[in-house]
């Protein structure tokens, strides 16, 4: 009996193993993102669900203003964050950027993350980049390899979570740092 529970055990982990999502994310490290007053999402390479790219979109908005951001229109914004999915079409930065004119990436030194426009991403992962609206300059590149597999109610769920992975160790907003000590909320 032991033995079967050992070996079910091992099973469940490994299966956590195989079926969690890759996260990785770097940033250009001489932009001041506690700077970052507002931002504006938005579906920069459609990957064919609009229900999975309005969860994504929602998913980052909600753990972006988490970290004191405020949400804005793009013309007026401090940043703009695009989301890409990658396809059987579409899965490299070139195809990602094609229909984005003035914005291009730019490599801002992201170990492990692809540094030239002919890396190919798995189809279903997720790309979220975030430029400096003014410069159009990239200053962070979020990939969740796996993100965008699963039934749509699995996406969302699992964007949401791992959408706190991936900006877990961006900085909040210098206003949102004295607003929290100043009225004594937790976060």
């Amino acid at each position: 009996m032991l033995s079967r529970i050992v070996c079910l055990w091992m099973l469940v982990a490994c299966a956590a193993i195989v079926f969690a999502d890759e996260i990785g994310s770097d940033r250009a490290h001489d932009f001041d993102f506690s700077t970052v007053q507002t931002f504006a999402v938005k579906v920069g390479s459609s990957w064919g669900n609009s229900g999975s790219e309005s969860a994504a979109k929602d998913a980052i908005t909600k753990r972006l203003t988490q970290k004191g951001w405020k949400e804005g229109d793009e013309a007026s914004s401090d940043v703009i964050v695009f989301l890409h999915g990658a396809t059987q079409d579409k899965g490299t930065f070139l195809s990602f950027y094609n229909e984005l004119p003035n914005y291009k990436w730019q490599d801002i030194g992201a170990p492990a993350l692809a540094d030239s426009d002919h890396y190919e991403y798995k189809p279903g992962t997720l790309l979220v980049d975030i430029f400096e609206a003014k410069s159009r300059k990239a200053v962070f590149r979020g990939v969740i390899v796996g993100g965008l597999s699963g039934s749509p109610e699995q996406q969302a769920k699992r964007i949401d979570k791992d959408a706190g992975k991936l900006f877990k160790d961006l900085p909040s907003s210098k206003g949102s740092a004295a607003k929290s000590k100043e009225s004594g909320s937790k976060s």
